[in-house]
């Protein structure tokens, strides 16, 4: 069973941390790594970290599980309390805010979508799906690109992801060193 809850992606080279949240706990890590390693994640400010710093400089971190209904109030308190929408502490680029729609809006959003695309004139389907083509072109995401890619979504990500995960002292001391520094900076400020 998935659950849901709050997580962070923390650079362990200089602190910054992101915040999300998800209802599927278990999978949204691959989802991160996926895009992260394909140079095709959404969040530019974290892309260009990672690129940066390498994997290797990243954690991923179940902070709290919680009900679905209080996910976006829980993630915009953790925002808060890192601060991650300053730049130089953290790579959220908006406030926590989403619209979770139900299923029956769902199959309304599809329909529509649907019968718009069955109003088109071929040739405005064939101009789509070209643009569509030449997006994709060089894509690694898709279809048939990405077998066998050690890469790819499904990677193993072990145990020591689980909730519950310790620390190394390592880990911790730096994190510390990193948080002392910044605090100092917001003193000075």
């Amino acid at each position: 069973m998935n659950k849901s809850g709050i997580y962070l992606i923390v650079n362990l080279e200089n602190g910054k941390i992101y915040v999300g949240s998800t209802n599927r706990l278990k999978t949204r890590k691959n989802g991160h790594w996926s895009k992260l390693r394909n140079n095709k994640h959404p969040n530019q400010h974290l892309q260009s970290a990672w690129n940066k710093y390498g994997e290797d400089s990243f954690e991923f971190r179940i902070q709290e599980s919680c009900e679905e209904n209080k996910l976006i109030e829980r993630e915009q308190y953790w925002m808060d309390y890192y601060k991650t929408l300053d730049r130089k502490l953290g790579y959220n680029i908006e406030k926590a805010n989403r619209i979770h729609m139900s299923e029956e809006v769902k199959q309304k959003l599809s329909i529509a979508i649907l019968e718009q695309w069955n109003r088109m004139t071929d040739k405005d389907k064939n101009d789509r799906k070209e643009k569509i083509r030449i997006a994709m072109t060089g894509n690694k995401n898709s279809v048939g690109k990405n077998i066998g890619n050690k890469n790819s979504v499904g990677k193993n990500i072990g145990n020591k992801h689980a909730l519950g995960y310790k620390w190394t002292k390592e880990q911790r001391s730096k994190l510390i060193k990193i948080w002392a520094d910044r605090k100092l900076m917001e003193a000075t400020a």
